[in-house]
């Protein structure tokens, strides 16, 4: 699917974590950085769940249109938790780097790629419900007279890289499935206490 523009939806993460008094710090850094001769990819957030220290991650969002406009048909509307091409030729690497992220803070720390996907009308956000059914998360985000809305849906770095490699996924275009994606994607408040998706 077609990536927007990040930090936007970056934007709207923070204020999601802010609204649940969520503990954070945020990345501002986009560049890749040198360890151990490997330009690791950036992540965006570290959160902690506030009722349970144990529950720490590392954090990367991404952000689509809902239907994908260079798609037809049902093809549009597959949540396929595409990881955009970046300045890596595999793009596995992405991920990979998330947990070697999550490694550095001595395995205490969980990866986490956030998608969001933002409706175009309501025909799409219907059809967004329909396909993630009892995980359906919708954010509602007011910016100045316009409102936007989003589904958001979460996997753990590790769940994902094992689904890639256990399916012998194209590393130059890493993405589920037709039709895999909901079974493996799940709520950000499975992992974080989140009791407000209405923000402006």
């Amino acid at each position: 699917m077609s990536e927007k523009n990040k930090a936007t939806y970056v934007d709207i993460f923070e204020k999601i974590l802010k609204s649940s008094d969520i503990c954070y710090i945020r990345n501002y850094s986009t560049q890749p950085q040198p360890f151990m001769g490997l330009n690791l990819e950036n992540f965006d957030f570290i959160a902690f769940n506030s009722l349970d220290v144990d529950k720490k991650y590392v954090i990367d969002v991404i952000g689509f249109d809902y239907p994908n406009p260079y798609e037809k048909d049902d093809e549009a509307y597959e949540i396929d938790a595409k990881i955009p091409q970046s300045s890596i030729d595999d793009n596995r690497k992405n991920i990979e780097h998330m947990i070697f992220w999550q490694n550095l803070f001595s395995g205490s720390f969980k990866s986490l790629l956030g998608f969001f996907y933002e409706f175009k009308d309501k025909v799409s956000e219907e059809k967004y419900k329909s396909i993630m059914k009892e995980k359906v998360e919708l954010v509602e985000y007011e910016e100045k007279t316009n409102l936007r809305k989003f589904g958001i849906a979460v996997i753990k770095g590790d769940d994902y890289l094992s689904y890639i490699n256990l399916n012998e996924i194209d590393p130059a275009n890493i993405k589920f499935n037709p039709g895999d994606g909901p079974n493996f994607l799940t709520k950000l408040s499975d992992f974080l206490t989140i009791e407000n998706f209405n923000i402006s």
